[in-house]
Order: C-alpha cells, then structure tokens, then sequence
C-alpha cells in the first residue's frame, strides 16, 4: 500500500495558495495509483491498483472528463485549474478512503465543474458555495437514476467537507447532501411488495432457461446457460460464481444416512472466510451437470494458462502447429493458424495495429516470429497469473477462464491467448444488449415474452428470486 501523506493547509496562505500546494503535493508526492502514474494525462489507468471481481480483463480507467461529454466517443476535459484539483483530490482520497467503485466520486467531481462554469466564472473550487454545490447536485438529480443520485450526493458532501476543512474555497461553508434515498431502499409495505414482485424474473424467461441448458451447444450459451442453472441453485453474487476454482466440488457421504452431500466451495464477495455451501439435493445434479459443461469448455484455456505459467516469455501454441517455434519468419497463413483467424486480411490487420513490421519477399508478406511472440505475451491479463487477488486464485486453476473473446460475436477467437469470463458478458447473454444489437441466450434460441419482446434478466435477479421464494416460505436470506 502507497504512503498516505497528509495536506495541511497553511493559515497564512488563501485558499488558491492552498490549492496549489496540494496539487503540487498529490502530483509530485503522492504514490497511490504508482510512483509512475501519468498525472497530466486525462486518462488514468488503473487497473492495477483497483480489484474488480467478476470484470474479466477489462483495463479499469479514469476518464477526468465533464459531466455533460462523459458518454461521448471522444469526451471533452474538465476545464483548468478545476482539472488538476479534480486528479489531485481523487489520489489524495483514494488513499484516505479507498474505492473500488470509482464511478460516484468521479461524478461528484464532474457535477461541481460543470455547476462552476455554468455560473459564468472560472472552474476553480475555491469558488465553490452553497449555491454552486445545491446546482451540482441538482445536475446529478437530472442525469442520473435516483439510487446513483443517492451515492453520488453523498459523494459531492464528503467533496464539500474536504474544501471546507482544507481552506481551499473563499468561503468557508459545509453542503448537506439533500437528495433523498429512493423509495426502493424502503423495505416494507405494499409499495415495496410491488417493487419486489416487478424485479422477478418472468415466467417466460423461468421456462427458457432449463431448455436452453439443455439443448447448448456454443460456448457463449453453455457459460451462460450454466451461470444461470448455478445462480438458480443458490441465492450467490455473480462476483462469487465468476470466482470460483476448477476444483470447487465437494462431495461428502452422511455417515448416519449413506446419503451423499453435494456442495461448491465458495469465496464470499464481501470478505467473510471461504465456505462450502452445501446444493439442495433437488438441485444437485443441475449444478453437477452444470460444472461438467463448464469445464468442459475451459479446460484447453487453463491448458494456455498452465503453459504460460511455465513460459512466462513464450508464446503458446497447440500441438498441431508447434514446428512454428522452430522458424524465424511467419507468413500470414502462419499468423492465421496461430490466432484461429478465418479471414484474409485478418492477420495483416492485427500487424499493424500492434506495429509489427511486415517483410514483402517473393511477393508474400513475412514477420518475424520473435516480433509476434512478443507482441501476444504482452497480451496477457494483468496480474497474470493471479486471476482474483483476494483468493490467490491462479487462471490457470480457475473455473471460468476463456480464450480471448470466445464469448464474443464482435470478433474471433484467440486460440493462444485467454481472459477470465466477466459479468458484462453473462448479462449481455442474458439480454442486457439485445436492444443495442447484441443476440441473447433467449433469442439465439427463439424465445420471447408472451407479447414477442425480449427477454432481459440480469444475474442479480436470480438472488432476488431465490430470497424472495425464501422469505414467502419463512427462510431467512443469505
């Protein structure tokens, strides 16, 4: 963990003084997010510092964009010396008070800017007040839903005591968050029973599912299909599942019965130690035939893992095209064969986009081995081959570990380089895009609502359901 170094303000000095020095401390001083992080630059990486369970290989960002660009293909900056601060203050508090979900404080920030030009003055905070606080908030109230809005205001007061209590505004005042909890956080009542029975998956989607486990075939719909019959077999995030070990199973014979347990082991998602968590025997083939398909399908991607394990600075390749190791130059059918590409040009395109050089003899293109052995290694997931930091979980040892974008119909498989499955891929399964483009489980296999749209779960709504069946029959909850 980076030292934490403490700003004091200096009394002596007004509040645009204070804030040069604690920008200038937080850039030059400060190593939370690394020594070497990039504090001019917009864009910070850092994937290395924040640990998201259940996110695949996705490179986690911070965008210091304004609030009204964030959506935008090419977003545009906070503006100066609103900027600056906004770096400073986020490595400062991530120190303080660590997050790994980045998106409200980083809101919060955007929120205040954009209140701060919207007055017709510069975007500095040492103009911020009372009203200018009460308009940023009013902006996150319009923008965003009214559970977000919720955090994001509690967000922008603790942003509120930070400037008050460091001396870095003209005038010194505390804003209280005024933006109400939403009504949903309310659990009793019939208001909220009504709530309750909305977020239940449909009787629709309850029948599609077991058919479509069933009848998979395609990796993208076993994984999916699978994740669903174990979140249907207990109330479990879908952080815990995504996390699990190879070897999760657990069998143990009942000595006073001769009946045989079945059980998964599990690592909590929010720190508690790890389990076994007995299935219910109605469940417990389900859940076995689920762990078989899974495996199934990801043993070769542990078999890569294992390999680059082993050969840190090689590049895997299968059985049937290992002679390749043995040659310096690589035609493009080479590459094709390396990667799993179908089309032509593929190859040629993934060279320049990675800036290998490309060698033209006897009218046919060439790259070196070394070149592309590189460039793939370099591919790797970071952290590899840790795959979940909180258990020490290897990819090589991890149940839901893929070739890279196997579960993707954008682009193709990757036959020599492998990521971890991530819930952006099981809810877009499950029809959280279908309406952007994106094919689902259930249409894939032509199932729809009664009316003909689609069907959309997310994975949180089988926990929902498990609990709710749970409490209708006097259980208490996970």
């Amino acid at each position: 963990m980076a030292d934490i170094i403490i700003f004091q303000p200096q009394a002596e000095i007004d509040a645009a003084g204070n804030l040069r020095i604690f920008i200038n401390l937080c850039q030059k001083e400060l190593k939370v997010f690394g020594a070497e992080l990039p504090f001019k630059e917009d864009t910070w990486d850092i994937s290395d510092s924040i640990n998201l369970n259940g996110h695949g290989n996705k490179r986690h960002r911070l965008v210091f964009s304004n609030l009204e660009t964030v959506n935008d293909d090419s977003p545009i900056s906070m503006a100066e010396p609103f900027l600056s601060f906004a770096k400073a203050y986020f490595r400062y508090m991530q120190g303080f008070r660590p997050v790994n979900g980045t998106g409200p404080r980083l809101v919060a920030l955007r929120a205040l800017e954009a209140a701060l030009r919207e007055s017709g003055g510069d975007a500095d905070p040492i103009r911020s007040d009372l009203h200018i606080f009460n308009r940023a908030a009013q902006m996150i109230v319009e923008k965003y839903s009214a559970a977000a809005a919720y955090r994001q205001g509690g967000q922008l007061e603790m942003l509120s005591e930070f400037l008050c209590d460091n001396k870095l505004t003209t005038v010194s005042v505390r804003w209280r968050n005024f933006i109400m909890r939403p009504k949903d956080t309310v659990r009793v009542g019939k208001e909220f029973d009504e709530r309750r029975n909305d977020k239940m998956p449909t009787q629709a989607a309850l029948d599609a599912l077991p058919e479509i486990f069933l009848r998979a075939v395609e990796p993208i719909d076993v994984i999916v299909s699978s994740v669903a019959a174990l979140l249907c077999a207990s109330p479990d995030r879908i952080s815990e599942v995504l996390s699990l070990p190879h070897d999760c199973e657990v069998k143990q014979k009942n000595i006073k019965t001769g009946v045989e347990a079945y059980g998964l082991r599990w690592w909590p998602a929010k720190g508690a130690e790890p389990m076994i968590k007995w299935v219910v025997p109605s469940m417990a083939s389900v859940v076995q035939v689920a762990i078989t398909k899974i495996s199934k399908i990801t043993d070769e991607s542990r078999r890569i893992a294992q390999w680059y394990e082993s050969h840190p600075n090689q590049l895997y390749l299968s059985q049937s095209i290992e002679y390749l190791r043995l040659q310096e130059w690589l035609s493009m059918a080479d590459l094709r064969s390396i990667f799993g590409f179908t089309q032509s040009n593929s190859a040629l395109a993934w060279c320049k986009s990675n800036s290998i050089e490309v060698d033209k003899k006897l009218g046919k293109m060439y790259v070196r081995f070394s070149h592309v052995e590189k460039s793939i290694v370099k591919m790797l997931p970071v952290g590899f081959p840790i795959m979940d930091k909180n258990t020490g979980c290897k990819y090589s040892d991890a149940l839901f570990v893929m070739r890279t974008y196997e579960l993707g119909s954008q682009k193709a498989t990757l036959n020599c380089m492998i990521e971890s499955v991530s819930i952006n891929q099981i809810n877009t399964g499950l029809g959280g895009r279908v309406e952007h483009g994106h094919e689902s489980i259930f249409s894939r296999f032509g199932y729809t609502e009664p009316d003909g749209s689609n069907i959309n779960i997310s994975t949180h709504i089988f926990r929902h359901y498990l609990n709710t069946l749970a409490q209708a029959g006097g259980v208490k909850p996970n």
